[in-house]
């Protein structure tokens, strides 16, 4: 199967974060893309509209659909498709789990990703229930002292002694979303192909 042609030339990608693990983890993912590896990705700090620490699925795609459109509005000439990513957790019984969604959005197409799954620790899960972020609940559950844990290696860096960290989660995500972007005519609904 070829990946239809993109309509139009894009010259600049857009993150709706100004945190450089997503930036970074767009700009590696599409690397690998040959009409996307030489282009500028950048950060712009766009509002997810919601939560600081999303509480379910739901919630982590909408503040990353947000963060997307948001940056996608704000954009500079040449820029043609934005993305954003949110992390969140999910309960499942009495395991919490957190999650990354990616959004990438072209003005029409809206394309969405998920990283895989990981088990939160049941002492950080409490804190995250009382209102804390992920990075605030690890450092009061004594798992981490670093404020700005989810601007580095994130909890699952941590928990798996180094084997994925949040730049790889985060990387799946936007890999899984580009299937979106790349095999459109299969995800579109024939509304959008007519605008």
């Amino acid at each position: 199967f070829k990946a239809p042609a993109m309509s139009a030339e894009i010259s600049q990608i857009v993150v709706g974060s100004a945190n450089d693990v997503k930036v970074q983890a767009v700009a590696q993912a599409l690397a690998g893309y040959p009409r996307f590896a030489t282009l500028l990705v950048v950060g712009f700090k766009a509002p997810s509209a919601v939560s600081e620490q999303p509480r379910n699925m739901e919630e982590t795609l909408r503040g990353a659909r947000n963060r997307a459109r948001a940056a996608f509005a704000s954009r500079a000439t040449g820029v043609q498709l934005a993305f954003g990513i949110e992390s969140g957790v999910f309960e499942m019984g009495e395991q919490a789990f957190d999650v990354c969604a990616c959004v990438a959005f072209d003005g029409t197409i809206e394309a969405v990703g998920w990283s895989s799954a990981f088990q939160i620790p049941p002492s950080v899960a409490g804190f995250v229930r009382e209102g804390m972020d992920l990075s605030q609940a690890s450092s009061a559950a004594g798992i981490s002292a670093d404020p700005k844990l989810g601007s580095g290696q994130g909890l699952i860096g941590l928990l798996s002694d180094g084997r994925i960290d949040r730049l790889e989660y985060t990387k799946q995500a936007v890999t899984v979303c580009m299937i979106g972007i790349d095999r459109k005519a299969l995800y579109s609904t024939s509304s959008e192909l007519a605008s």
